[in-house]
């Protein structure tokens, strides 16, 4: 693979020299040196010339024109096209073999650019570890005068990685660790509050075909431990009344109790049951990340009320979901 990578690699500059004698070259490399020396800053095309003419009778000076043309112009598309022999989209396969061929570390912008360039192939190809210790290569260069293909080289090494990679390079060993604890946890207590809600709904059918309302909630402006409510229940409107049914019973509000919408507060939207006894504050389950829920909150309030001014008629024992 590698020798027909060499031959597609050399053999080019002779073919591109056509028919041209070498005194025809040689004045042709006078003129664009001449030119070159009175050029003021970089000069692609004068640069690229001499690089095509070089390439006839001396590769070294070839590759130093190419050098200046990658120093200048970052991953030069058309210099690494030549340098892979025209190979990048035809054969990627030919392409990474000349190019790691033409990765001479005498040339310190060929050398990085044709490196990079065979482990985007790679990258592109799904082969992600190969790729990788070719950035890497680059990456570690101290020249620093390589400073935009190394951090070019680190960008692309970190594309690499996946999320879970860079999580726990973020994290380590112990951070994910307690991550993933964590989750788990905030999936058990999410089928917890589920299991609950379905023994309540069991009993509030006891009055009747009511919607119910699965809520978290929390007494007087307090809250638990760890989760901003202090439990999961079930949440309906019977003869104008807001009923609460929780683990530990059931919570009949007064005739006349307000709702009101209270706003966010540790990470969840809440309205209030406002009573004479006190208020109860109530958020939609957001479920297994106790952040968010305005929206579903804001639904809930308003089909409460619906709820409310229904049954409150006595149009209210049809309600269901």
């Amino acid at each position: 693979m590698r020798r027909i990578a060499f031959a597609v690699l050399w053999l080019l500059p002779a073919c591109a020299a056509g028919d041209e004698s070498l005194v025809e070259i040689k004045a042709k490399i006078a003129r664009y040196e001449k030119r070159l020396a009175s050029a003021q800053g970089f000069d692609w095309t004068t640069h690229n010339e001499l690089r095509h003419l070089y390439g006839a009778i001396d590769g070294r000076k070839s590759l130093h024109h190419s050098d200046i043309i990658l120093e200048h112009s970052l991953m030069d598309d058309y210099i690494l096209n030549v340098l892979s022999g025209w190979t990048i989209e035809k054969d990627p396969e030919i392409a990474i073999a000349a190019l790691e061929h033409a990765a001479d570390p005498d040339f310190k912008y060929v050398h990085a650019a044709c490196l990079l360039k065979a482990g985007d192939l790679l990258a592109r190809a799904g082969r992600r570890s190969e790729a990788k210790a070719y950035y890497e290569r680059v990456a570690r260069d101290p020249d620093e005068r390589l400073g935009a293909y190394s951090s070019a080289a680190i960008l692309r090494s970190a594309r690499l990685r996946t999320p879970l990679r860079l999580l726990f390079d973020w994290l380590g060993a112990a951070g994910l660790a307690s991550t993933v604890a964590l989750l788990l946890f905030l999936v058990y207590a999410l089928r917890a509050r589920e299991r609950l809600r379905r023994r309540l709904s069991n009993a509030a059918r006891a009055l009747g075909p009511r919607r119910c309302f699965d809520v978290c909630w929390r007494a007087n402006d307090t809250h638990g431990g760890f989760f901003p409510w202090n439990g999961a229940g079930v949440l309906l409107a019977h003869r104008g009344r807001p009923v609460l049914f929780t683990e530990s019973g059931e919570r009949w509000f007064e005739e006349g109790s307000l709702l009101a919408w209270k706003g966010r507060h540790r990470g969840l939207c809440w309205f209030a049951v406002e009573g004479p006894s006190g208020s109860h504050y109530f958020a939609a389950d957001p479920g297994v990340i106790p952040f968010g829920s305005e929206s579903s909150t804001r639904r809930l309030l308003e089909r409460l009320q619906e709820d409310l001014s229904a049954t409150a008629t006595g149009r209210g024992a049809g309600l269901s979901l």
